[in-house]
This record gives C-alpha cells, sequence and structure tokens, in this order.
C-alpha cells in the first residue's frame, strides 16, 4: 500500500553538558596516554563552544570548520565570549592571507613569497588557528612551500613552535579517501600533535579504524545522548513537527505555498541549480524579491551574506546543504522545508539546525520525489 504522506511529532529534547570538561581536559592535557579524540554529539550539545577555553593551552591549536561561513561565525562568536583573547585568535583562509599580504604591505597578492610569510605570520601568532580543510591540507602536505620551491616547512614551523592538537570538526563531511588521508597524517605526527573527531553524525568505519590503528586505550571516545530534563540538563531543542510527503520541490501544494506567504522560512536544497530554479519558482508566484535571501557558497561567501543570514535580514531563506555543515539558523525561524539528502547523515544533520534553544514548536515539512515513503 502506498502511502502519500506522514506526520510525525517529536518531544522536547535535552541534554547535558558534563561532557565538554572531558573535552577540555583531553586538550589541555599536554602528553597524556590518549591521543586520539572522538566526539559523537547531537546538533547544538556544544561541541564547539568547549574549544573557547584554549586560552590556557600550553600550545598551538588548529580547529578545522567545513566552510568560510563557519568560520567567521566561530571567529565572532570566540571573540565576543570572552574566554579566549584575541591575541590568541586568528582565522586562517584565503580571504585572510590576502588580507594580511595587504594589512603587513607584503606585495602582490600572487607572490609567492607574500603568501608564505602572511601564512606564517598568522601560524606564529596565536595560541587556537580557526581554518578549513583546504588550507590545512596544503600546510600539512607543506604544498606552499614545494609549489615555489623555497626550502622549509610549516608543519616543522608549527610543532617547533608548539603544535599540539589538530580538531577536524564536522567529519562526516569528508570522504572516505579525505579520512584516510587525514588518519594517515595522524599517524605520522602521533607522538607529537593529538587529533580529534566531531560530529553528530561521526561514520561508524571512522570510529572502527581509530580503534584498530590506535588501539581503544589510547582514544578518547566520548557518545553523548540527550537526557531527561532536570537540574543537570539544559534545553537541546523544542518540539518539531515533521510532514513526510510525496512531492516534487516545485510542485509543492497550494496549503504549502499559502503557508509560505507568511512568517518566516528556511528552505535547505541539495543543489545549487535547484535554489536558483525555487527562487524564479517563488518569484513566479508574486514572492517580492525583498523577501528571499539565497545562502551558499556559490551565491556568496561574504561575511555580509552570512551576518544577513544570522540577523534573519530576509523572511524566506534559500539555503544550501552549507546548512548541514554546522550553521545556526536564527532561533525566530520555526518553519522549514528540507530536501532530505542524498545520505541520511544529511537528513540528520538538516533537521539538527531546527529548534534548537528554544521552546516553541518547529514546523518541518520534507518533501520526497517517489512513492517510497
Amino acid at each position: 500500500m502506498e502511502i502519500d504522506r506522514i506526520t510525525l511529532t517529536t518531544e522536547k529534547q535535552y541534554i547535558n553538558r558534563d561532557f565538554q570538561s572531558r573535552i577540555e581536559q583531553f586538550l589541555l592535557e599536554g602528553r597524556s596516554n590518549k591521543r586520539v579524540l572522538i566526539v559523537d554529539a547531537p546538533t547544538g550539545a556544544g561541541k564547539t563552544h568547549t574549544f573557547k577555553r584554549l586560552d590556557s593551552s600550553e600550545g598551538v591549536t588548529l580547529l578545522v570548520l567545513p566552510n568560510n561561513y563557519l568560520i567567521e561565525e566561530k571567529y565572532e562568536e570566540f571573540l565576543s565570549s570572552g574566554l579566549i583573547r584575541s591575541s590568541y585568535l586568528k582565522k586562517l583562509s584565503r580571504e585572510d592571507i590576502t588580507h594580511n599580504i595587504e594589512e603587513e604591505g607584503l606585495g602582490e597578492d600572487n607572490n609567492p613569497r607574500a603568501i608564505l610569510t602572511a601564512i606564517d605570520y598568522i601560524l606564529s601568532n596565536s595560541k587556537l588557528i580557526i581554518t578549513n580543510p583546504s588550507i590545512v591540507f596544503l600546510i600539512l602536505y607543506n604544498h606552499y612551500w614545494e609549489k615555489y620551491h623555497v626550502k622549509g616547512s610549516h608543519l616543522s614551523n608549527l610543532i617547533t613552535k608548539g603544535l599540539v592538537n589538530i580538531i577536524f570538526d564536522e567529519i562526516h563531511i569528508y570522504n572516505k579517501d579525505q579520512r584516510n588521508r587525514i588518519i594517515a597524517l595522524n599517524s605520522l605526527l602521533y607522538e607529537n600533535v593529538k587529533f580529534g573527531y566531531t560530529s553528530a553524525t561521526i561514520p561508524s568505519d571512522l570510529v572502527n579504524t581509530l580503534f584498530q590503528v590506535f588501539g581503544k586505550e589510547r582514544v578518547e571516545y566520548i557518545n553523548v545522548t540527550t537526557t531527561e530534563p532536570g537540574e543537570s540538563s539544559s534545553l537541546l531543542r523544542g518540539p518539531i513537527k515533521l510532514d513526510i510527503f510525496n512531492s516534487e520541490i516545485f510542485q509543492l501544494n497550494d496549503e504549502l505555498l499559502k503557508e509560505l506567504k507568511y512568517g518566516n522560512w528556511i528552505i535547505i536544497l541539495n543543489k545549487i541549480i535547484t535554489i536558483n530554479k525555487f527562487y524564479k519558482f517563488l518569484l513566479e508566484h508574486d514572492f517580492p524579491n525583498s523577501d528571499i535571501l539565497l545562502v551558499s557558497g556559490y551565491h556568496s561567501k561574504s561575511r555580509e551574506t552570512l551576518n544577513l543570514f544570522k540577523e534573519g535580514k530576509a523572511r524566506i531563506m534559500i539555503a544550501s546543504n552549507i546548512i548541514e555543515q554546522g550553521i545556526n539558523p536564527p532561533k525566530n525561524y520555526t518553519n522549514f522545508i528540507i530536501e532530505p539528502g542524498y545520505y541520511n547523515y544529511s537528513l540528520v544533520q538538516r533537521i539538527g539546525r531546527v529548534g534548537r534553544g528554544i521552546e516553541e514548536e518547529s514546523h518541518v515539512f520534507i518533501p520526497i520525489p517517489d512513492k517510497v515513503i
């Protein structure tokens, strides 16, 4: 029997954040027996929050976040928290390299020596460096030196200057080949640098591989689940009503289109081309252009767009899978249309953005184009 629609509801969820002290202990302990950290905790549990406390660290930590949007968000959040001094905190993306070249008068942006000098300046003047996978791989592979045939090594310099932790947040976004390369680097730097892997959807094969390669006694595995409300727990997310129904994203029924005319909405879609088409689809149905903001790495990489998103400056925000990589929607957005994605972790991560830290019920619509519900 075919079913065209399923409606589900979830209750409020609560979390005990005591696990944060275990993360902090691992990062600050120095040369302890535990050399690898795995944190498997729900979205919104506060995994990344713990890294604000690295002010007292004796060494340098690389915090690797999946996209530049998230780098900007966490950099501003860490600065405003007051838990880590601004002089200890740096961010490192291609945009920051260019900015540093201009600010320090190092020459042209495409000058090899200027790029090396800018990166070295950023790496040498902080305890917590927030960067992205592309940059950290190029540093670990010694790319910036070898590309320009200059003797030297940023990785060696980092270890000399006290690199003690490399944390890969949202590890689920990496494919298996990338994860294998990270584990190989983990093995090479094992005695000098502790590696951490965190996500709400930790790949089980990654956990098993880390146990096999390093041994369970050397791995700090922190598995966090929701709990009952009480004095030691806090609200993780409010109740959610889920409507799963058979429909193409461009064949929404009149009732849902009418609901879209009111309130604040976030729409998470699978492809850039779908974002463009859905934007035109709304315009064709008389939605004002001023109501809509497109959020993806393709449409804009600027801090301005990120701030518009965080401040809720548009009534309807159409976003790519960049949202499932750790970007938190404003709390006053309680209506969502979410394409489920191509992998089960995509749906978990996308729904994990909903209702975080609010008492009010959120409503999520999930269109599935074929009748397999």
